[in-house]
């Protein structure tokens, strides 16, 4: 294990991770204060700050990576406004292609009329961003987005009045989030080809879900689900979908598979490239903490590959990236 340490030009002790390249020798790092601050590129040590003024310097906030480290998507404050609320604008940085390492910045969806956008997630190129942004297309309070090209289109909702996009498939073509139906309820959704789904609830009495990861080729996509009472550890189930089995509860597939979850409560989840690894945390019963939770699932690299899982969950120490 290496530890990252801290920025010598940063003030603030502590770091968060916000992304890894796909080889695992670049890591996006925000150096602050609960995840929101300055955001550096390490690799080998810290090499770059990519820029993050000059509105409020030191609150920005980086969600995601290309493969190639080369983009890093987040969001940066623009301005208070008069109620003294905190504005905030969807960032793409662009590593520059020919010199030393750079980061150029793009801002998604400017600031119009008290409107703002977060982004959340890219796709392995680089080319696709998602996340959510208020007054596309009317949509109000806020409405998933597809980033493409220096346009942001509105991917709707399922009838109700708000949506937000956290993750897309390697090429883009498949996002997946979080959306409103007619009935008010918040369900987990796959986008494809123009067109929303909804992936339903595990099984349950859940009140809402949110899927917050997929696998490169959209085919596997995971995420949670939640209770009422959605700030209780216990009420909170991370789920696994896949087209031929729907969505599930991950915490009752291991538990079919010989893992005795007895003393632990799963919550969030995400997911690898292949598919093969998901990850996420929750709360370890015996010593009273939230903690950090890795499974590995064998050949063949599919949710069918669990009926002769030998899966490990391997604990760390709890950092949490909630996306509710």
């Amino acid at each position: 294990m290496v530890d990252l340490g801290t920025p010598p030009t940063n003030p603030f002790p502590e770091t968060w991770p916000a992304g890894v390249s796909a080889d695992g020798t670049v890591v996006i790092v925000v150096a602050g204060f609960v995840a929101y601050g300055q955001v550096y590129r390490w690799e080998n040590g810290y090499t770059v700050e990519l820029y993050t003024g000059p509105w409020l310097p030191g609150d920005a906030r980086a969600t995601g990576v290309s493969a190639d480290a080369s983009v890093v998507v987040g969001y940066l404050p623009v301005k208070w406004t008069e109620g003294n609320r905190l504005l905030w604008t969807a960032t793409r940085w662009q590593q520059s292609a020919l010199g030393p390492v750079q980061y150029s910045r793009d801002l998604l969806r400017p600031d119009v009329d008290g409107q703002q956008s977060y982004a959340y997630g890219v796709s392995s190129d680089g080319l696709v961003v998602v996340g959510a942004a208020s007054g596309l297309e009317g949509y109000w309070p806020s409405q998933a987005f597809r980033w493409v090209d220096g346009t942001a289109v509105g991917l709707g909702t399922l009838g109700g009045p708000s949506s937000t996009a956290y993750a897309a498939s390697a090429d883009g073509s498949v996002i997946v989030g979080r959306a409103d139906t007619t009935d008010g309820v918040t369900e987990a959704f796959r986008w494809q080809e123009g067109r929303m789904f909804a992936l339903g609830m595990p099984p349950g009495d859940w009140a809402g879900a949110s899927a917050t990861g997929v696998s490169a080729d959209g085919a596997i996509i995971v995420g949670h689900a939640w209770t009422a009472d959605g700030n209780d550890a216990s009420a909170v189930e991370p789920f696994i979908w896949d087209e031929a089995h729907g969505t599930r509860s991950f915490t009752e597939l291991l538990t079919q598979n010989g893992i005795d979850l007895t003393d632990w409560d799963l919550r969030d989840a995400d997911i690898s490239a292949d598919g093969r690894v998901i990850v996420g945390n929750g709360y370890h019963i015996s010593l009273d903490r939230q903690e950090a939770w890795i499974v590995t699932i064998p050949e063949p690299s599919t949710p069918a590959g669990l009926a002769t899982l030998a899966a490990a969950l391997l604990l760390a120490h709890f950092w949490r990236k909630r996306k509710r």
